[in-house]
């Protein structure tokens, strides 16, 4: 998703390495994924096991955090297999890939949504302080989304693939220029910064500890992929660009 670029560096001339950047994505993940899911976690706290439709919330609590894992995996080997070979566009085309993109972000959101109707109540929370933070988040993460949608493309279609990434993909986005209308004239990165933060809402509305606790992490991964692969891909896409230009 790219919305704020840094000013393309001179030594960015090539695609960047399949691994580029990845210690801080796959290092954050390898550290703290293990000590979330380890089952003697803090997280498991009940003196008893819970379970909601037969399965224990461990197992809820698991699949909720790995499926954003994988979903961010998937993204970015998508990404720099299309940057370096067009990998992606000549086996199965860039349809597949935006098609793929939005059933896991769709997945990752459901998970999100189980877990926290699994562990609800979890977390002292008075039903009225619930509604005083989940408010504000989700009027700044709508607002997020109605600008994508409204100012990114002509179309729903085209502002929602240009949000999956589809400048790796197709050079057309390439030459179109960043949006600094709307939210995004007011906070430069406003996808990371304001739009991600709609991961909150299920636990705070649930009040539950372990879908807060996968919000937080997903909220952490997300800005480690921005760090350790959109901003180096964006140098170079933009890098580009400007050079054909």
């Amino acid at each position: 998703v790219a919305i704020a670029v840094r000013r393309p560096s001179a030594a960015m001339t090539e695609a960047p390495s399949l691994f580029a950047g990845q210690w801080l994505h796959l290092g954050f993940a390898a550290v703290v994924l293990p000590l979330l899911m380890l089952p003697k976690s803090p997280l498991y706290m009940d003196p008893a096991p819970a379970t909601w439709l037969g399965l224990p919330l461990s197992s809820w609590f698991r699949v909720a955090m790995l499926v954003p894992v994988v979903h961010t995996a998937f993204v970015w080997l998508c990404w720099r297999l299309e940057l370096r070979y067009a990998a992606i566009s000549r086996a199965v085309g860039a349809k597949t890939y935006y098609h793929t993109f939005f059933l896991l972000m769709g997945l990752r959101f459901l998970s999100l949504l189980l877990l926290a109707i699994a562990d609800h109540d979890s977390v002292p929370i008075p039903y009225w302080l619930r509604g005083a933070i989940a408010a504000p988040v989700a009027a700044v993460a709508g607002l997020t989304v109605h600008d994508v949608v409204k100012l990114w493309g002509p179309t729903l279609y085209k502002s929602l693939v240009r949000a999956s990434g589809a400048d790796h993909f197709d050079p057309s986005f390439r030459t179109k220029p960043l949006v600094a209308q709307g939210v995004f004239g007011y906070v430069p990165n406003a996808m990371y910064a304001c739009g991600v933060q709609a991961l909150w809402l299920f636990g705070l509305l649930a009040a539950s500890r372990l879908a807060l606790a996968c919000a937080a992490f997903q909220v952490a991964h997300i800005w480690a992929h921005y760090f350790g692969t959109e901003r180096i891909d964006m140098e170079y896409i933009y890098r580009k660009s400007e050079k054909k230009a």
